[in-house]
């Protein structure tokens, strides 16, 4: 079982203003996983950390881009969207 860059992650976390529930939506885990991954425990399958570790260059891409953090005044719904848009590249 491979373990999740906490660098990277704690980074993303730091920069991102994302809340942990978006981040967690966005690598398809819990909550708790997250906090999990946090404290430096293993995941429990390897592509699942690949694809997070993927998504968290891609966030830190958008933050160097200063397409985020966003503000917390836009809608829950559409603060998805934004970060999706975000990591594609894309306003």
């Amino acid at each position: 079982m491979k373990s999740v860059d906490l660098e990277l992650l704690n980074e993303v976390v730091e920069k991102s203003g994302l809340k942990q529930a978006e981040l967690a939506s966005l690598f398809e885990i819990t909550r708790q996983t997250l906090h999990s991954w946090r404290s430096g425990k293993p995941a429990a399958n390897d592509f699942i950390v690949q694809r997070a570790e993927k998504m968290c260059r891609a966030l830190m891409t958008a933050i160097s881009a200063e397409t985020l953090p966003l503000t917390y005044d836009i809608a829950p719904g559409a603060r998805m969207g934004l970060i999706k848009k975000a990591m594609l590249g894309k306003q």
